[in-house]
């Protein structure tokens, strides 16, 4: 993707990671692996090359051979584990660069970072709301405008008891649900006479499409719904809540004359993705990423991949430059031939 920080193509064969030293600090969490290496480009090639790796501790000094290094792997980072992120004179820390670092997000906000889009979200303390989390939230229905006048035309779940939580919607977000549970929004599309075959969450009997609706918002793990065309014998429909979408799914979604499928709107819609890439939605941030099919790349996986070096910057033309002085090309990009040995 064009500008990431962290990128790792879904087949495993192209990876690139651009990251930022901090001197002297340490991140206090749980690691993936510990290795001893040569030097700082031996562990990034660690990080880049392991999924779950988000950021990387390294020691400041060799061992007692003054040949090898403690790298520990971590599959989280300063941004999400704060708190356990400290001064300490025998190790640096190694992040992906991130707009985060510039600390955009107010009143005590937590910044989460996207690598791969170069972009970040801010995650609200309670009692504010807003993009950047600037203003103070008010928990009623005219108060949805004021935290986010793009709110779109939808359905919302609002818990207005004092229990706790914070009220915060993402500009044109088509589905969000704060982390307390205390405030849903989802803007759904209905696909006429379709429906989605995988395994349901829940299946109960409503009255009406808003019914559904709010049944799918308010549970956490529901992403679309199939909904039935027609009433029963009682006038109701059957709603069944989907822990997936069209998207996600595209093989299992198909023509019912009996049934309505409605997902949040999505930029998927426009079908932006190439060479039968995947196109999987961000509905939270109204985006999407491609996954592109075996042997191509791009942003939109519009041109054919050359597995070589010298073709990183056609595939990827504002590819991160190297980090350090310490870094050269191969710091920055891990490459795998046709065997899957290291280039």
């Amino acid at each position: 993707m064009e500008d990431s920080s962290l990128y790792r193509n879904p087949t495993g064969d192209f990876s690139v990671g651009d990251f930022q030293r901090n001197p002297f600090h340490y991140l206090w969490v749980k690691k993936i692996t510990s290795s001893m290496v040569a030097d700082q480009l031996d562990c990034t090639f660690l990080c880049v090359g392991e999924p779950k790796c988000y950021s990387f501790n390294m020691a400041t000094h060799p061992d007692s051979n003054g040949l090898y290094r403690l790298c520990e792997l971590l599959a989280t980072d300063k941004y999400r584990a704060t708190k356990k992120f400290h001064a300490n004179a025998t190790f640096h820390h190694y992040s992906p660069s991130s707009p985060c670092e510039s600390d955009p997000c107010k009143n005590g906000a937590d910044c989460v970072p996207d690598y791969e889009m170069n972009s970040y979200r801010c995650h609200c303390r309670l009692g504010f709301c807003g993009t950047y989390c600037e203003r103070r939230e008010n928990k009623s229905c005219s108060g949805i405008k004021l935290c986010n006048p793009k709110a779109p035309s939808g359905s919302y779940v609002i818990d207005p008891d004092g229990e706790g939580g914070t009220m915060r919607a993402m500009e044109d977000s088509s589905l969000y649900r704060n982390p307390t549970g205390d405030f849903s929004v989802g803007d759904f599309q209905r696909n006429p006479s379709h429906y989605l075959w995988v395994k349901k969450i829940t299946s109960s009997m409503v009255e009406d499409q808003l019914d559904c609706t709010f049944l799918c918002v308010g549970e956490p793990k529901c992403y679309s719904f199939n909904m039935a065309a027609y009433p029963d014998s009682k006038g109701l429909y059957l709603c069944e809540l989907l822990a997936t979408d069209k998207y996600r799914a595209t093989k299992k979604f198909h023509v019912n004359a009996t049934f309505h499928h409605y997902s949040p709107s999505s930029p998927c819609e426009s079908d932006p993705c190439k060479n039968g890439a995947d196109c999987v939605p961000d509905y939270e941030m109204n985006s999407y990423r491609c996954r592109c099919k075996l042997g191509f790349c791009g942003t939109y996986c519009e041109r054919r991949e050359n597995k070589s070096c010298s073709d990183i910057k056609l595939y990827n033309p504002k590819a991160p430059s190297v980090s350090s002085p310490m870094f050269d090309d191969r710091a920055n990009f891990k490459h795998e031939n046709e065997s899957g040995s290291n280039i």
